[in-house]
């Protein structure tokens, strides 16, 4: 028997331990994972409620709607542009042609048709015999315009006429009344 601290040699058992019956190695009480199992010291991952997942081309789908509205919000828009532009010009284009054929009138002799694209206050303040009076034989040969303002219904053309072989400025007033423009004034000079 040899004396190696309680370890037997060969066929001999230990005579005796130095720790009490009842001791429990401490890596012994730990409780073992079974064979194949694994136990992480790190706690599991929760992440929380699931959240509905978005149908696949959702986000496209309201991109494309934006896009279309704000296609049609600029075709609007565009729309009535040109409808201001094509109106601007047409009162423009009127007001000239309300002008153009006042004068017509006057070189062609016809006075009572000219009378009649006076404005009413200004034909009764006339009347139409002083009217015809002054402007019968009037010698109105030419003329062109270079100036053409409207403010509101009120509008004015400007150039050059001539009178008698003389050249010199022409002004016509006008007004708006029901959709056709009257002459308010003229000068001649």
């Amino acid at each position: 028997m040899s004396d190696n601290f309680g370890v037997p040699d060969g066929d001999e058992k230990p005579k005796r331990s130095l720790l009490p019956d009842d001791f429990v190695s401490p890596v012994e009480s730990f409780d073992k994972p079974k064979r194949g199992e694994y136990e992480s010291p790190v706690e599991e991952f929760d992440p929380g409620p699931r959240k509905r997942k978005r149908e696949s081309g959702s986000g496209c789908r309201q991109a494309t709607m934006i896009g279309l509205i704000m296609l049609l919000v600029c075709l609007g828009l565009a729309v009535l542009a040109g409808l201001g532009a094509v109106t601007v010009f047409n009162s423009l284009q009127t007001v000239g042609d309300s002008a153009n054929g006042f004068l017509v009138a006057l070189r062609d002799g016809e006075t009572n048709q000219a009378f009649d694209m006076l404005e009413p206050s200004l034909a009764n303040s006339l009347g139409r015999a002083r009217f015809r009076e002054e402007f019968a034989n009037f010698g109105l040969t030419d003329w062109s315009f270079n100036s053409f303002n409207i403010n509101n219904d009120r509008g004015s053309v400007s150039g050059t006429a001539t009178i008698d072989g003389q050249t010199g400025a022409i002004n016509v007033q006008l007004v708006n009344i029901a959709g056709r423009w009257l002459i308010t004034g003229y000068q001649l000079d």
